[in-house]
This record gives structure tokens, C-alpha cells and sequence, in this order.
């Protein structure tokens, strides 16, 4: 069934996003996500507030140890669902927490 045109538009949307991330990720360089997303490095973690469905798929395209195996058609129906939640109620934040752990060898 196709819906309604306001649903064929959201889907529209969720494609195009979608095949912009589809850029290379190769090396370190995060600035792909220039404008559509920020990042805060708070001392207890970190938070990244991504954009838009192509910021998400590049950022685990990029970042791999989030969702290990991760790919668009795994996960589509998951993404279409956040591509709908961050279109109606804004950005989605992702937090971690980082640990320095420092090593001695013994003397």
C-alpha cells in the first residue's frame, strides 16, 4: 500500500538521506557531518547530536564498534522508525561514556 503522500514524501526523504551517506569512511576524517551534527565532550563522556538519517548511517558506517556488522539493510526498518522520530521531535543524541585507564609495567 502506498500511503498517504505525506508518508511517500517521508520515505522519499529517508531514501535520498540515506544514499548521501553512502560516502566513503575510510581514515578519521568526520568532516562529512559538518552541519549535520554536533559533538560535546563533556569529562564524564561524550554526546553527539546527529541531524538527520544520513548523519546516523555515516556515523555507524564510520564509527563500527557501535553496532558491530551494522548495515542500512539490517537495520532499515530501525532506521525508518528514527528517520521518523528525529523528522517530528528533533535530533538524535547519542551518549557514551569514556574511561582513561592508565598501565604501569612493574618495577
Amino acid at each position: 500500500m502506498p500511503g498517504t503522500p505525506e508518508e511517500a514524501a517521508e520515505r522519499a526523504r529517508f531514501d535520498a538521506l540515506v544514499a548521501e551517506a553512502a560516502v566513503s569512511v575510510d581514515g578519521w576524517d568526520f568532516s562529512w557531518l559538518d552541519g549535520r551534527a554536533t559533538e560535546q565532550r563533556p569529562s564524564w563522556g561524550y554526546a553527539r547530536e546527529l541531524f538527520d538519517i544520513g548523519a546516523v548511517v555515516y556515523f555507524l558506517r564510520k564509527v563500527i564498534w557501535m553496532v558491530p556488522g551494522f548495515t542500512v539493510g539490517e537495520y532499515r526498518p530501525q532506521l525508518a522508525a528514527l528517520h521518523h522520530r528525529i523528522e517530528t521531535e528533533g535530533p538524535f543524541v547519542a551518549h557514551t561514556t569514556r574511561f582513561l585507564i592508565e598501565a604501569r609495567t612493574p618495577q
